[in-house]
């Protein structure tokens, strides 16, 4: 296993790889150590967001006019807590990139042989980088890198129970 930081997070350097990963010449690790690192303050992140950008306008006037002196802001907030077409079409291409995600960890294996029907659930960037699960062929490069574009989307999927709390409330407008 990679060796923590004083921070307790991964550095780059850390993990060694068997000789079959030195095709990806580190790039992948780069890119899971940054994932791990950076996944739980995107995930506060979003929280936050959620609850100021999305559930606090939806239920008091004060800050809803605030935010609709900005109009970008307020433009993102109206489509989101109203669901508006673009938004719907968003959250249906999230659903379905991360069950085609699984379904191709399912029947192809994650890299690294993660064992998906084993574990339940897709690994988290940290237990990917302890686990060394990197890959190590073109098809799993692919299913590692739509794995990295899916947990991009982390915080909007923390934010999401406040987007759906704002339009539940909004309904009645």
């Amino acid at each position: 296993m990679g060796d923590r930081n004083a921070q307790g997070d991964f550095d780059s350097s850390d993990v060694l790889l068997p000789d079959k990963m030195s095709y990806c010449n580190g790039i992948f690790v780069k890119i899971g150590v940054f994932m791990s690192r950076i996944e739980t303050p995107v995930m506060v992140a979003g929280v936050l967001l959620g609850f100021f950008w999305f559930f606090l306008p939806s239920v008091h006037e004060g800050t809803r006019q605030m935010l609709h002196e900005i109009p970008f802001a307020y433009a993102v907030f109206d489509s989101f807590t109203r669901l508006k077409v673009p938004v719907v079409l968003f959250i249906f291409a999230m659903g379905a990139c991360g069950i085609f995600l699984t379904q191709l960890s399912v029947s192809r294996g994650f890299p690294g042989g993660w064992d998906i029907r084993k574990e339940g659930v897709l690994p988290n960037a940290k237990t990917l980088v302890e686990k060394k699960l990197f890959p190590i062929s073109r098809r799993e490069s692919f299913i590692f890198l739509l794995w990295v574009v899916f947990m991009g989307f982390s915080a909007f999927l923390s934010a999401s129970p406040f987007i759906f709390i704002g339009y539940f409330i909004r309904i009645g407008e």
